[in-house]
């Protein structure tokens, strides 16, 4: 464990979550989720880290530990696929393409809860990235040319916790009763983050010029829950 996870808190959470595995595998998946939350935490805190030492763990093993690793390695990608639907709207044809996937420090493990908004000749796609029940829970950008990509990510993250919000994620965009666009999203109240803990919906101006998508600074980071 010590290999894996440096803070010696994270080690004794590893111990532990090992020493629940047995039992946790007979759960259903929503319940083992509950038991290994702590664990995933552990790991998310500080991905690169974690996974730059796994990396380093499956170099140094050989035959079925290293392959066991590697499969370790594969659970932690998140990939998004995109596929043409039928003229009728009935069915899927071609195959799917992957148009996004978790490669930027922020997102960590996960990637979800994609939207894509189609303006000014461009598609922008809106996403949430890293541990939902977390403070490191945020929204990032990309934009493409066609709905099927190649998505062009934003370097940095487009919205994550300020002093007035914690975990902003799940982005929806809509026009609202004054013309323009609004992204629509949920996030904790400071402090308050964790599973089934309370998210009020917040809704902010949103442009997209250029291939550039720009939020209305004077709403975020001092939004205010929709009334709605």
């Amino acid at each position: 464990m010590r290999e894996l996870f440096v803070a010696r808190k994270d080690q004794r959470t590893a111990v532990l979550a090992l020493t629940l595995w047995p039992w946790a595998a007979t759960l259903e998946p929503m319940e083992q989720f509950f038991v290994l939350q702590p664990l995933i935490e552990a790991a998310t805190a500080e991905f690169t880290g974690f996974a730059g030492r796994l990396e380093e763990l499956r170099a140094r093993a050989c035959g079925a530990e290293a392959e066991e690793i590697a499969g370790i390695s594969r659970a932690l990608k998140t990939r998004i696929y995109a596929q043409r639907l039928s003229a009728d709207g009935r069915g899927l044809e071609g195959e799917p393409a992957v148009i996004l996937e978790n490669d930027q420090p922020w997102e960590a493990h996960l990637i979800e809860g994609v939207w894509i908004t189609q303006e000014g000749g461009r598609y922008h796609l809106l996403y949430a990235g890293n541990d939902f029940s977390t403070a490191h829970y945020g929204i990032g950008v990309a934009v493409a040319d066609a709905p099927t990509g190649p998505y062009r990510k934003s370097s940095e993250v487009f919205l994550s916790s300020s002093e007035e919000w914690w975990g902003p994620g799940h982005p929806s965009v809509a026009v609202g009763a004054d013309g323009r666009h609004h992204v629509f999203l949920h996030a904790f109240r400071p402090g308050g983050a964790g599973y089934k803990a309370f998210r009020a919906l917040l809704a902010a101006p949103i442009r997209f010029e250029g291939g550039v998508v720009s939020l209305d600074t004077s709403v975020w980071p001092a939004a205010r829950p929709d009334p709605g």
